[in-house]
C-alpha cells in the first residue's frame, strides 16, 4: 500500500516539473529581468535534473519497499515540492504577458489616430472580445473622444433597416416609410452634424458564412472618416481580415493564458495548495483551452464538489466532453437547466423577456398564480443563470445565450428537449445535408423553430403529434394551410412571425390545449376563430395591424394578458373588454384610443373606460391613450393597478418612453379639476406626473393635494402649456427629485 502511495507522489511530482517547465517556457519569451531570469531558469533546470535522478533510481531499485528506503525517498520529495512550489511562485515577476488593460489601450490609441477609420478586435468564443470592445465604447464616451457612439448587432445577414434604426435612434432621427435611399441619404445629412460618431458592429457569426463585403456602409448612409469611425468584432478572423483596408487596423484578442485561467479558476473555487490537487486543477485548466467561458463554468461545476467528482470531471474532459455538458450535468437546479436549454432552441438572437414569459408560461411558471409571481420568479432565475456566465441581458429587456456556446448547447437540447431549430437549409436542402426528411424528424419533437423562405412550399399538415410548441418565422409574408395544426392538438404554445393571417387556418380552431398565442407583425384580417380558444391565458398581436376586435375575444375567460402594441386598433365593440374578468396586463401603444363617451340612452359603437373597472385582476395597462378627455369619467379610479402609463388629453401622443414600471400619469382637462375625484386619488400614488391645460389650478403641490397627504410617491413632475399656474409651491415641505418646465 505505502509502495503505491510513493509512486502516486512521484507522478505528481513528474507533473509538477512540467508545469514548471511550461513556465520556464513563457518565461523566455519575456526578457524582462535578464539576470534575475538567467538564475531562476538555472534553479529550474536544476530541480529537473533532481526529479530525472530520484524517479530513476527509484524505477532502478525495483520500487523498493524497505521501510527507510520509503522513508528517504518521501522526505526528498517532499522537499522539492516546497521548492517546486517557491520557484513557480517567484517565476510570475518574470512573466509578463499583455494584459487586457494594453489591448484596451492599443484599440484607443487606434481610434484616435486620424489616419484610421475603421478597427477590428478578433477573438475567440469566450475571450472577453464583446465585452472589451463595449468597454472602449463606454471610455471614448467617458474621455470625450466621441459624441455618440452606436452599438448594432448583425446576426446571420446584414439587416440594413435595422442598422439604420440603431444609428438613427442615438442620434435622435425618427424614420417612417422612407425607401431604403432616401433613409440613407437623411442619415447621412444628419451624421455630418455631429462632431465625432462611432459605430460599434458586433458580428455574431460563429458560422463563419458572413462575407465582409456584405456590409455596404456606403448603402447604409455611413461617411467613415476621422469625424466617423468603424469598431467591428467578430469571432470569425476571415470576416475581420476580409474587412481590412488601407485605413485599417485589425487586433487579434488572444485567449486567456495559462496563469490567468488558474487565478479565475481559484477565484471561484478557492486557492488549492497541496500539489495532487494543484496539478489535477491545472490540467483541468488546460483542457479548457484557454477559453475564459469554460474555465468559468468548469469552475462553478465542480465549487463544492468532492475530489471523486473532480476526477471525473477530468476523466469527461480527455473524452472530449463538452464544459457546458458537465456543467449542466452537475447543476442541482432542474429549473435553471430547462430553461437554458430553452433560452438556447430560441436561436442565437437576443429575446425579450415577454417571449420567455410565453415560453416558460406552461412549464417553469404554471401554478404560480399572478403573471406578477411568474415574471418574478422569470427574472430570478435569469440572475441565477447570468451568475454562471452562460447568458447575457441584451439591453432593452432582452436576454440571449453567450455566442460561443450556442451550438454545444444546441445539440444537447436537442437530445434532452426534444428540440430542432429549421432553417432554409435544413427544410430545402436536407438531402444535401444527409439529415433526416422534416416529416420524419416533426412526429417526436416537443419543441419546434421553423424559419419559412418564400420559395419553400409549407407542408399541408405538421405531422407532430407530441408538439407543445413551435415558433413559425417569415420575412416574405405567406398563408398557412387550412389543414396545417390538424395533427398538433397538444400545441400549447404558437407564435407566429410576419406570416399572412388575414385568413387563419381553420385547424387552428382544434388547438384546445394552446394557453399562449402571438402574432407578431403579421397581416390580420378577420379572427374571430380565436374565440373558440376557452384556454387561451396570453394573447399578443404586437406590430400586426387590425381594424376591429372580433366581438368573440370577449369569450376568452381565462386571458390574463393582451398585448395590442402597434395595432393601430380603430374599434374594440362594447363588453369587450369587460368580459375578459381574468385580464391582468393590457397593452395599448399605438392602438385603440376611441374610447366611448359614458351618456344615458346612446347607443354605444366602442368599448367605454368603464368596462376596465370590471377587470378586478388588472395590475398593469401600457399606454392607455384618451384624446378626448370627456372620455374620462370624473369618478374613475384603478386602485389595484400598480403600474400603468395612462395619458388623458389630446396632447401627449400614443407612446411614453420612460419606465414603464412606474405609475405615470399625464393630464390635459379642459374642465375644472376640483370635479375629478377618480383623479384626485390617483395623485396620491402617481410617480410622474405630467401636467397641461387644467382649469382651477394656481399653485401645484397645493391645489392638487386634495386630502392633505402630499405626493409621498412622486418623483418627477413635467408642466407645460399652464397659464394659469403661478407656482409649484409655496411651501418648503414640498420636494421633488425632478421637476421640469416646458416652454408655455
Amino acid at each position: 500500500m505505502k509502495e503505491k502511495a510513493t509512486a502516486l507522489q512521484l507522478e505528481n511530482l513528474r507533473r509538477c516539473v512540467q508545469d514548471l517547465q511550461d513556465k520556464r517556457q513563457k518565461v523566455t519569451w519575456y526578457l524582462t529581468d535578464l539576470q534575475g531570469q538567467i538564475s531562476w531558469i538555472e534553479k529550474v533546470d536544476d530541480i529537473d535534473r533532481k526529479v530525472i535522478g530520484l524517479s530513476s533510481n527509484y524505477e532502478g531499485k525495483g520500487a523498493c519497499t524497505i521501510w527507510w528506503c520509503q522513508y528517504r525517498l518521501n522526505k526528498e520529495m517532499r522537499k522539492i515540492e516546497q521548492k517546486i512550489s517557491q520557484l513557480y511562485e517567484e517565476g510570475a515577476k518574470y512573466y509578463n504577458p499583455k494584459c487586457r488593460t494594453e489591448f484596451l489601450d492599443e484599440i484607443m490609441a487606434a481610434l484616435k489616430d486620424p489616419h484610421i477609420q475603421t478597427v477590428g478586435v478578433w477573438g475567440l468564443g469566450g475571450g472577453g472580445t464583446t465585452s472589451l470592445v463595449k468597454q472602449v465604447g463606454e471610455q471614448v464616451k467617458e474621455r470625450g473622444l466621441f459624441d455618440a457612439v452606436v452599438i448594432t448587432t448583425i446576426v446571420e445577414e446584414p439587416n440594413v433597416e435595422q442598422i439604420q434604426k440603431d444609428i438613427a435612434s442615438v442620434l435622435g432621427l425618427e424614420f417612417h416609410e422612407e425607401p431604403r435611399v432616401e433613409r440613407r441619404n437623411k442619415l447621412r445629412q444628419r451624421m455630418k452634424k455631429e462632431r465625432k460618431i462611432l459605430i460599434l458592429v458586433l458580428v455574431d457569426d460563429i458560422w463563419g458564412e458572413l462575407n465582409a463585403q456584405k456590409i455596404d456602409l456606403e448603402e447604409l448612409g455611413v461617411p467613415l472618416g476621422d469625424e466617423c469611425k468603424l469598431l467591428i468584432t467578430s469571432g470569425n478572423l476571415d470576416f475581420v481580415k476580409n474587412m481590412r483596408e488601407i485605413n485599417s487596423k485589425v487586433f487579434q484578442l488572444e485567449v486567456l493564458l495559462e496563469d490567468e485561467a488558474l487565478s479565475l479558476f481559484d477565484k471561484i473555487v478557492g486557492k488549492f495548495t497541496d500539489i495532487s490537487t494543484r496539478s489535477l486543477v491545472i490540467e483541468i485548466i488546460r483542457r479548457c483551452a484557454g477559453s475564459t467561458l469554460s474555465t468559468f463554468v468548469m469552475a462553478n461545476a465542480l465549487r463544492g464538489a468532492g475530489l471523486p467528482s473532480w476526477h471525473e470531471a477530468l476523466k469527461q474532459l480527455k473524452q472530449n466532453v463538452s464544459p457546458i455538458k458537465i456543467f449542466l450535468d452537475n447543476l442541482k437546479s432542474e429549473e435553471l437547466k430547462y430553461l437554458f436549454l430553452l433560452l438556447t432552441i430560441r436561436g442565437r438572437r437576443a429575446i425579450h423577456k415577454t417571449s420567455l414569459l410565453f415560453d416558460t408560461w406552461t412549464s417553469l411558471l404554471q401554478n404560480l398564480g399572478t403573471l406578477e409571481t411568474a415574471r418574478n420568479r422569470l427574472d430570478s432565475l435569469i440572475t441565477d443563470i447570468k451568475a454562471y456566465g452562460l447568458v447575457v441581458e441584451d439591453g432593452n429587456e432582452h436576454v440571449k445565450i453567450v455566442d460561443s456556446i450556442w451550438e454545444t448547447a444546441y445539440s444537447i437540447a436537442q437530445n434532452e428537449l426534444k428540440a430542432e431549430i429549421f432553417s432554409r437549409f435544413d427544410l430545402i436542402g436536407s438531402i444535401t445535408t444527409g439529415r433526416l426528411l422534416p416529416e420524419e424528424r416533426f412526429r417526436i419533437l416537443h419543441f419546434c423553430s421553423m424559419t419559412v423562405f418564400s420559395s419553400f412550399q409549407i407542408p399541408e399538415r405538421l405531422s407532430c403529434p407530441e408538439l407543445e410548441e413551435i415558433v413559425l418565422r417569415t420575412e416574405h409574408p405567406i398563408m398557412v394551410p387550412d389543414s396545417f395544426f390538424e395533427d398538433t392538438k397538444l400545441l400549447k404554445v404558437l407564435d407566429f412571425v410576419g406570416f399572412d393571417c388575414s385568413e387563419l387556418p381553420i385547424s387552428i380552431g382544434l388547438l384546445k390545449n394552446i394557453q399562449v398565442l402571438s402574432m407578431s407583425n403579421c397581416k390580420l384580417g378577420d379572427i374571430t376563430i380565436l374565440g373558440e380558444l376557452a384556454n387561451l391565458q396570453m394573447l399578443s398581436l404586437q406590430g400586426s395591424h387590425i381594424q376591429q376586435l372580433p366581438r368573440q375575444i370577449g369569450q376568452l375567460h381565462k386571458l390574463r394578458f393582451l398585448d395590442l402594441r402597434d395595432t393601430y386598433l380603430q374599434v374594440i365593440p362594447p363588453k369587450v373588454l369587460a368580459n375578459l374578468t381574468s385580464l391582468e396586463e393590457l397593452y395599448l401603444r399605438n392602438s385603440f384610443s376611441n374610447w366611448e363617451v359614458e351618456r344615458s340612452n346612446n347607443e354605444k359603437c366602442c368599448a367605454s373606460l368603464k368596462e376596465l373597472t370590471n377587470l378586478h385582476h388588472l395590475t398593469h395597462i401600457e399606454d392607455l391613450y384618451v384624446p378626448n378627455y370627456e372620455a374620462w369619467p370624473v369618478d374613475l379610479y384603478f386602485e389595484k393597478l400598480k403600474s400603468y402609463t395612462i395619458f388623458i388629453g389630446d396632447e401627449w401622443g400614443h407612446t411614453h418612453d420612460g419606465d414603464h414600471g412606474l405609475k405615470t400619469l399625464k393630464l390635459k382637462l379642459n374642465r375644472m379639476f376640483q370635479s375629478e375625484e377618480g383623479i384626485k386619488k390617483m395623485l396620491k400614488v402617481v410617480d410622474v406626473l405630467y401636467l397641461d391645460e387644467l382649469n382651477g389650478v394656481q399653485n401645484v403641490l397645493i391645489d392638487l393635494d386634495c386630502y392633505g397627504y402630499g405626493f409621498p410617491y412622486l418623483q418627477s413632475l413635467v408642466v407645460q402649456h399652464n397659464a394659469e399656474i403661478k407656482c409649484i409651491a409655496k411651501s418648503s415641505s414640498h420636494s421633488l427629485d425632478d421637476v421640469m418646465f416646458s416652454p408655455t
